[in-house]
C-alpha cells in the first residue's frame, strides 16, 4: 500500500493558514464574539494553540 499519499502534512499547513487568516480578518468584524463562543472548548483549544504559534492570531473576542 502506497502511504505517501496519506502524508498530509502540506495540507495541513495550507488549512492552518487559511484558518489563522479566517480568524484575523473576521475578528474584528461585528458577530465575531458569537462565531468565538459557539466553539467549543477543544477548538478553542486549538484556536489558541495557532495563536501561541503564529503570534499575530485574535483568539478572544474584543471587548468594545
Amino acid at each position: 500500500m502506497d502511504e505517501s499519499r496519506w502524508n498530509t502534512r502540506q495540507t495541513d499547513d495550507e488549512t492552518q493558514k487559511y484558518l489563522i487568516d479566517f480568524f484575523n480578518s473576521v475578528s474584528s468584524e461585528p458577530g465575531f464574539e458569537e462565531l468565538y463562543h459557539s466553539l467549543n472548548n477543544e477548538e478553542r483549544e486549538k484556536l489558541h494553540k495557532m495563536h501561541e504559534m503564529n503570534g499575530n492570531l485574535a483568539t478572544q473576542p474584543a471587548t468594545q
